[in-house]
C-alpha cells in the first residue's frame, strides 16, 4: 500500500475457501508471539470441528479483495 491509496475493506462470513488462508494468517501472527506453543492456527481448524462452533460467528475481513 502507498500513501494515497484507496484501501477497501469488506467482513464477511468465513467460507471454506477461506481456511487456506486463515491458517497462514494465524501461523504467520503467532510465529514470533512471545507466549506461543507454535500450533495456534491448529486450534482455529479444531474449533471448527467441535460442536460449539457458530460458523455465522467466525468472521475474516477482505482488503481490496484479499
Amino acid at each position: 500500500m502507498t500513501i494515497g491509496e484507496v484501501i477497501s475493506m469488506t467482513m464477511r462470513t468465513e467460507q471454506q475457501v477461506d481456511y487456506d488462508s486463515v491458517y497462514q494468517v494465524v501461523k504467520s501472527a503467532f510465529k514470533t508471539a512471545e507466549q506461543s506453543d507454535g500450533h495456534e492456527q491448529d486450534l482455529v481448524n479444531a474449533l471448527r470441528q467441535s460442536r460449539a462452533f457458530i460458523p455465522e460467528l467466525s468472521l475474516v475481513a477482505e482488503i481490496n479483495g484479499k
